[in-house]
Parts: structure tokens; sequence; C-alpha cells
């Protein structure tokens, strides 16, 4: 593959040219305001402070919910929103792929079925999905782990 082909920036990495990995992790943050040219410097307590901590989340399933009401179920599930989260910052659902974004504990599915969900973590397995204004909502997508299947 050279570099005349035309660049997919959902395959962040797999069997792509380093090159291609860079030019899809600076699309990723121009979708999030980070300026390429910080992007690209090397990292410094002041860059760092500046556009806050790059993270992933934890591999695995979540199950997102809203919750119940007193005279019924405790959790109502949303299938619909149900995510697997994959290597290099990717997430899969029953409508396709795409990648998300964590900055400072912010979560943003950047592109593919869920593009522009956002959501807080509140712990590694535990997510609260943010409104347009910023403020929390009822939903809430939860890690599957063993214990709690």
């Amino acid at each position: 593959m050279d570099k005349s082909e035309k660049l997919n920036p959902a395959a962040l990495s797999r069997g792509r040219a380093p090159w291609q990995c860079a030019a899809a992790l600076l699309a990723v943050l121009a979708v999030a305001g980070v300026p390429a040219r910080a992007a690209t410097q090397q990292s410094t307590p002041d860059t760092a402070a500046a556009f806050g901590d790059l993270s992933t989340l934890r591999l695995g399933h979540y199950a997102c919910e809203i919750p119940g009401d007193v005279g019924g179920e405790a959790t109502i599930p949303q299938p619909a929103f149900d995510f697997d989260v994959g290597h290099a910052s990717t997430y899969r659902t029953a409508a396709g792929a795409g990648a998300y974004l964590v900055v400072n504990g912010s979560v943003t599915l950047t592109n593919g079925p869920l593009a522009n969900l956002r959501f807080r973590r509140v712990t590694p397995n535990f997510l609260r999905r943010l409104n347009d204004d910023g403020s929390e909502g009822r939903m809430r997508c939860v890690r599957r782990v063993r214990n709690n299947q």
C-alpha cells in the first residue's frame, strides 16, 4: 500500500503503514478539537496540561440501560446503544464499527453508528451518558464482567 491510496480513518492501525496510523489519529484528534500542531508536538507537562490526558476504555462489552421504577424492573435495557470496545480505540455495534476518543475521562464516540455520543467515565467499567448541554443523562453503560452478567 502506498501513500497515493485513499486513507480510511476508521482503520486506525491493523495492516496499515505507520504514516496512515498517524494520519488517522490526527483526524480523530481534529474531531475532538485538538489542533494538529499541538497533537504532533512532543509530550511535555505543558502540552499534557493544555490538551488533557488521552486514554482508552477497557476492552469488552458495554451494556446500556436506564433506571427503572419502583413498581417494575430495576433497569430498562437500551440494546440499541450497546457496544463492544476493541483494540486501537475502536468500538462495534450490531449496526457497524467506529472509533472513540477518551480525554480526561470524557468519552466521545467520534464516528460510526453511535457518532457524537458522549459519556463521562465514572469508574473504569461504568460510563454515564452526557446530554448535549454537558449535564449527565439517565442512561448508563456498564462493562460486563463475570460478576454482573
